[in-house]
């Protein structure tokens, strides 16, 4: 059910309420609060309608200039109704005010009424002088005395005498007969567009088969062209309908009817806020009393419309409902009503009557021209609108509703946004947590691996030191053992001259030459395997040594590695200087006294201090002993 307007309930409203005096006449009743100040002011311009008064939109607009963009349609719509209401009075009712038909007017000898409208009526009439059929347009006797609506009429002969197209229905003469405005048109033997359309309707035969599409399109491409005509000779129709289009016997197409016209070069009758036309085919705009070429456009394309479908645009027949139907909503799509529309000409007819005048064909001749290129196959100009485009114009028809919309999507696409960040923040935040627990674990385990590989680092190391350690002493000895010393001189050195290794390595030893006698040649052989032996056995000595002193440096951090390698060196030291290689001793004892001296603050203080004292006694003995003796 549709919804009441403002419009509506004025209409309804009953003329019998309480009233009030005003400067215009009469108001309603004082408001209660609850009623919208636009239902108040509708309605006393109704009342001021329904008791004879012409009240003047203009004059509401000033009186309310805070509605006055609002009241501009809906009291050019009220007033619109309340004639319409006035014209549904029962027949007994407006029987009085039916004048009679003339007999003749002029030299015209009148026939019988072919119509009738608000602007006239229209009879077939003969001229005597010439003998020919004419349609005869007087004014009725009732608008006679309207000064407005007496130069209206004379305004439309104007319009219609000043055009000459194939088209357009001619004016032969204008005219007075007693006081009685008229004027004389060609007589159109046929029928209007409309009497087609409803002959399709009811299944009657018609000159023009529904269905027939290159037909309907070259009938309204001959329309568009007789209305730019008239648009270019400076003539609006501004009531272009199935009704004002007339097709006679030989299928001639002719526009009829400029009851309405208005001449572009003058502006002293119809006022802004006027409603004219027919509501079914009048463009938005024109519901502000606003028009122009478009405004004709509109109207045939709603003809054309109509001749697709096989219906009217609007089938609302309430003229405040209709009213708000025109200024809110599109008609539906023709091929949703007849779906065997070709596309081309649904576009067309769609263009035509966009709601949006920059929407529509700019003239009625760019409106011909596409509907001649549908005819003949060729691409038409008229794009369908996307649904984007769709969106668009519907935010700007309903600016408030679409504004509430933006607002809950753009909330909804915020929230939206913001928990979706949020979920990835914690999903991304879960996964490094994770990451950095494996990366804690992986370090935690090769943590444990180092561990593991340090102990038996150091395990291994512990036994080959040990090992390494037993070489040098065992070296020692085969040195002491193979290789006779001299002892050194009296009161220097240890006790005895051979006795305690300490003692024969507390400086460099002084070798004795070859002993005399027949076994000194033995004893010179066996010295030298002796010494080839040391030789070999320090080698590999200190090739340990050089394993174990990276082993040292790498693990640094390890302070009993470094005192460990520190008395290794000590040893090399004792046997460089026993094997007469003054200068490798000298450069083992530096780095033993150095790796030893890096050693105080961090190792035990006590074995240090001692292996330090050690190697200083070393060096005092060797220094009293002096150089080595050379061999004899």
């Amino acid at each position: 059910m549709i919804e009441k307007t403002k419009v509506q309930r004025v209409a309804e409203a009953p003329s019998t309420q309480a009233i009030a005096k005003s400067p215009l006449g009469r108001t309603p009743a004082v408001d209660t609060g609850e009623r919208d100040p636009l239902d108040l002011i509708a309605e006393e311009f109704a009342d001021l309608c329904r008791h004879g008064r012409k009240p003047s939109v203009k004059d509401f607009q000033r009186r309310y200039p805070q509605h006055a963009e609002e009241l501009g349609g809906l009291l050019s719509a009220v007033g619109q109704m309340e004639s319409l209401k006035r014209l549904r009075k029962p027949t007994s009712d407006i029987l009085p005010l039916l004048e009679q038909m003339p007999q003749t007017i002029g030299d015209y000898k009148i026939l019988r009424e072919i119509g009738r409208g608000g602007m006239g009526i229209v009879y077939e009439a003969e001229q005597a002088s010439l003998g020919r059929r004419v349609a005869l347009k007087i004014l009725p006797t009732a608008a006679r005395s309207d000064p407005d609506k007496r130069e209206r009429f004379l305004r439309e002969a104007k319009a219609a005498a000043r055009l000459h197209h194939t088209n357009i229905v001619p004016v032969f003469g204008v005219g007075e007969d007693g006081g009685v405005p008229y004027y004389v048109m060609q007589y159109i033997r046929g029928c209007g567009l409309d009497d087609i359309v409803h002959g399709w309707k009811n299944k009657t035969p018609s000159v023009v088969k529904p269905h027939n599409w290159t037909i309907i399109a070259r009938l309204i491409a001959r329309a568009a062209d007789a209305l730019d005509y008239a648009h270019r000779e400076g003539v609006l129709h501004r009531d272009v309908k199935p009704a004002n289009l007339l097709l006679d016997a030989e299928g001639h197409l002719w526009i009829t009817d400029f009851g309405l016209a208005k001449l572009m070069d003058e502006h002293t009758l119809t006022a802004t806020g006027h409603i004219l036309g027919t509501f079914q085919y009048m463009a938005p705009e024109a519901l502000a009393g606003k028009s122009d070429s478009r405004t004709d456009v509109y109207g045939l394309g709603m003809t054309l419309y109509e001749m697709l479908t096989g219906r009217m645009p609007y089938e609302e027949t309430n003229p405040a409902a209709l009213v708000k139907l025109i200024g809110a909503s599109d008609p539906p799509s023709p091929r949703s009503v007849e779906p065997k529309v070709p596309r081309d000409l649904e576009t067309i007819c769609l263009k035509a009557i966009a709601r949006e005048p920059s929407r529509r064909y700019s003239s009625a001749a760019v409106f011909a021209e596409d509907l001649r290129a549908y005819l003949v196959g060729r691409p038409i100009s008229a794009r369908r609108l996307s649904p984007f485009g769709r969106a668009r114009l519907w935010c700007n028809r309903n600016p408030i509703v679409a504004g509430l919309s933006a607002a809950i999507v753009m909330t909804l696409a915020l929230s939206t946004f913001f928990g979706w960040s949020m979920y990835l923040k914690t999903k991304q935040s879960l996964a490094n947590e994770n990451k950095q627990k494996l990366a804690v674990e992986e370090q935690r385990q090769e943590a444990i691996d180092r561990r593991n590989d340090a102990e038996q680092a150091t395990r291994k190391y512990e036994e080959n030191l040990a090992l390494s350690l037993g070489a040098i002493e065992k070296i020692l000895e085969i040195i002491s053992d193979e290789e006779p010393m001299r002892p050194p001189p009296p009161g220097e050195g240890g006790p005895g001259g051979r006795g305690g290794l300490g003692g024969r390595l507390g400086g460099p030893p002084e070798r004795l030459g070859p002993p005399k006698g027949p076994n000194g040649p033995a004893n010179a052989d066996r010295e030298a395997k002796a010494m080839a032996r040391a030789s070999s056995d320090v080698k590999m000595l200190e090739e340990v040594l050089a394993f174990y002193e990276k082993f040292a440096q790498v693990n640094t951090g390890n302070p009993k590695l470094k005192f460990d390698a520190a008395r290794a060196y000590r040893h090399v030291a004792d046997i460089h200087y026993a094997l007469d290689r003054p200068e490798q001793g000298k450069i083992a004892i530096e780095t033993a006294v150095r790796m030893l001296e890096e050693l105080r603050d961090v190792y035990d203080r006590d074995l240090v201090r001692k292996e330090l004292e050690m190697i200083g006694d070393r060096g005092e003995n060797r220094k009293r002993r002096g150089p080595p003796r050379p061999r004899e």
